[in-house]
């Protein structure tokens, strides 16, 4: 696949971690600390309506390509704003593993 180019990572966003902390009731209360800020290029792929907790909403998704981070895992996510981009799959783009594309959702109320 062809490497992209670096001009068009022209998005700033930040890479969120999750940080679990226990609750009263033996569950976990789930927040994100702020862990990088990277470039990115986000390109929306497609959008669907959905019912979600007794309301409708709809949910975009996108494919983030970013450099390389060897640490990058599905349980974090990025955020650009006030926007939230969950991470649900992670490839490699090249053999030399200079990029990698996120497969994101980004769900809108």
């Amino acid at each position: 696949m062809k490497a992209p180019i670096i001009g068009a990572m022209r998005t700033r966003l930040t890479l969120q971690v999750p940080v679990d902390t226990p609750d009263d009731n033996g569950g976990v209360a789930r927040t994100y600390a702020n862990q990088a800020s990277l470039w990115a290029q986000i390109v929306p792929a497609a959008a669907s309506d959905r019912f979600y907790a007794q309301q409708m909403q709809t949910a975009i998704t996108h494919q983030v390509t970013l450099r390389y981070l060897a640490n990058l895992t599905g349980q974090m996510r990025f955020a650009k704003g006030g926007r939230v981009f969950v991470i649900h799959a992670i490839e490699v783009l090249d053999e030399r593993g200079r990029f990698m594309r996120c497969h994101c959702e980004e769900v809108r109320p």
